[in-house]
């Protein structure tokens, strides 16, 4: 805890690298994974990834979402994020972070999201209410933790 308040970083940072190269034997564990999320059109480079609480909307809107949390330096904000997709329910979402975690320990140096749903986008009227239900959310979720 003590090193983790000095340099001013979370000990998730600190320990990410050590607790998969615990986990594993493979020489080529870094820590990190290049997920690529084909519904989002995104690629990022993460050490972990977080998900939602169940978020409000429609019976066929998605009710989680999933971010990705790369090892750049924090900022007054906290760790940056990339959105990587929607999920229909619970069960989904915690397929994939358990696949997403599994092959961070095995040293697998890239992942393609299996489980996310992909969304219909309304801009006809502005946001949809969904993804406006999810951005205040997000940013409320983001001030409370920070």
């Amino acid at each position: 805890m003590l090193l983790s308040s000095k340099l001013n970083i979370s000990l998730d940072s600190l320990m990410s690298t050590e607790i998969a190269k615990q986990t594993s034997n493979n020489a080529n564990v870094t820590g990190t994974i290049v997920i690529t999320s084909p519904h989002e059109n995104v690629i990022a480079t993460c050490y972990k990834v977080s998900s939602s609480g169940k978020m409000l909307g429609g019976k066929s809107s998605p009710q989680y979402s999933l971010f990705g949390v790369s090892k750049r330096i924090a900022s007054f904000w906290g760790e940056p994020t990339t959105f990587l997709g929607w999920y229909a329910d619970k069960e989904q979402i915690t397929k994939e972070i358990e696949e997403i975690q599994r092959a961070i320990a095995n040293g697998i140096p890239t992942y393609t999201l299996k489980y996310s749903a992909k969304t219909e986008r309304r801009w006809a009227n502005g946001f949809s209410r969904s993804l406006l239900i999810s951005l205040m959310w997000i940013t409320s979720m983001w001030f409370r933790n920070n």
